[in-house]
């Protein structure tokens, strides 16, 4: 809806493997934004690496290079695992969710962006920030929308949906179904995987 497609900023959080990443998609694929889906994963890059992949290069004698901020325009850009984004990134992370702004990488050139700015986290941002280990203002700004995707344990029937669903992608064209003991036996196991599992 109208929520979708306004640039607000969103966080997901939830287990690993609650389907963040999916339920990020599938925001972008029905909001009105056009643009690209980026996906960035902070736990994967070193922190030079990082900034550079995000906000571009523009260093003198060197060539320019436009980042993923340049890459989602228009669209989305997903950081996966926000928790391990480098401190040092989190005031450009702020002047990025604040103004829309932003600077590549050894250039004083201020830049657009129109993004939208969705993060994911496996673990309580905000009890980290009342224990202040993570700032607050980016929590807040950052959560304009926070949602939480609950485990599959606790999404009942969910899961025979899930299979349900597997067997028609395995399988396309036969019509097979699960048998009442395969369902039950489904329902009662815990998933610590959850759909990765």
């Amino acid at each position: 809806g109208k929520v979708l497609d306004r640039q607000i900023s969103v966080i997901l959080q939830g287990e690993t493997g609650t389907g963040k990443e999916y339920v990020a998609r599938a925001m972008h694929d029905a909001s009105r934004r056009r643009g690209p889906f980026v996906a960035i994963n902070c736990a994967a890059l070193p922190e030079a690496l990082l900034e550079l992949e995000l906000f571009g290069q523009g260093r003198t004698g060197v060539p320019a290079r436009p980042g993923w901020v340049e890459a989602a325009q228009g669209g989305s850009l997903l950081f996966k695992a926000i928790e391990h984004l480098p401190a040092s990134l989190h005031p450009r992370l702020l002047q990025l969710l604040d103004g829309g702004t932003y600077r590549r990488v050894g250039s004083s050139e201020l830049r657009q962006a129109d993004v939208r700015i969705v993060a994911t986290t496996s673990i309580d941002l905000r009890s980290q920030v009342q224990a202040q280990q993570w700032p607050a203002a980016l929590y807040y700004r950052l959560s304009a929308l926070p949602l939480l995707l609950p485990p599959l344990r606790e999404r009942g029937a969910d899961v025979l949906l899930l299979a349900d669903g597997l067997l028609q992608r395995l399988a396309p064209g036969h019509t097979y179904t699960l048998c009442a003991a395969a369902q039950q036996a489904l329902l009662r196991h815990p998933w610590p995987g959850n759909l990765h599992e």
